[in-house]
């Protein structure tokens, strides 16, 4: 199953680019009520790509009718990604530590300037659970959250914006 969000910053590429990559903006997004942690695996970069490899503790909202199935430290997977800085363009792949041979999710993320120091961030992603019967299902109600973590993730990438530029603006 596909779905694509999109989300808008009141900066450029090259300014989103440069708050973003600032270390304590992690600590707000650490602080999401679905993430119980995020632990850095690898990094590593060149000219043009930014490599890492992270992994992810969730803390979702698992129904009661499948408890019995599904616990809580199986919500933990490896994202791995690579930042294309040329072409503002981010891949991602998920591999869950549970599941793996029935999950696959993966996607992109575009960065894209629209002018008038305002930028559009687009996710694009996709999301295929092999399990008869319920797989589509489960598709949907995963993806239901992932959206509301995305939103969540952009209301807070988006105030941390607003207040390094409000700091930025009284030191000049």
């Amino acid at each position: 199953m596909r779905f694509k969000l999109v989300h808008y910053f009141n900066v450029n590429t090259e300014t989103f680019q440069r708050l973003t990559s600032d270390k304590n903006l992690q600590e707000y997004i650490d602080a999401l009520p679905n993430l119980a942690g995020r632990e850095d695996l690898e990094r590593w970069e060149d000219e043009r790509y930014a490599h890492a490899r992270i992994r992810v503790l969730a803390v979702g909202l698992i129904p009661k009718e499948v408890r019995h199935i599904l616990k809580p430290k199986m919500l933990t997977w490896i994202e791995e990604s690579v930042y294309d800085k040329l072409n503002h363009t981010f891949e991602w792949k998920i591999i869950p530590y549970y599941f793996r041979q029935y999950v696959e999710c993966r996607g992109t993320y575009k960065y894209i300037d629209e002018g008038n120091s305002r930028m559009r961030r687009e996710i694009e992603g996709m999301l295929n659970i092999s399990a008869p019967v319920f797989g589509r299902l489960i598709e949907q109600y995963i993806i239901q959250h992932l959206k509301k973590n995305f939103d969540a993730e952009y209301r807070v990438t988006s105030n941390y914006i607003n207040k390094k530029l409000q700091q930025e603006s009284v030191m000049t």
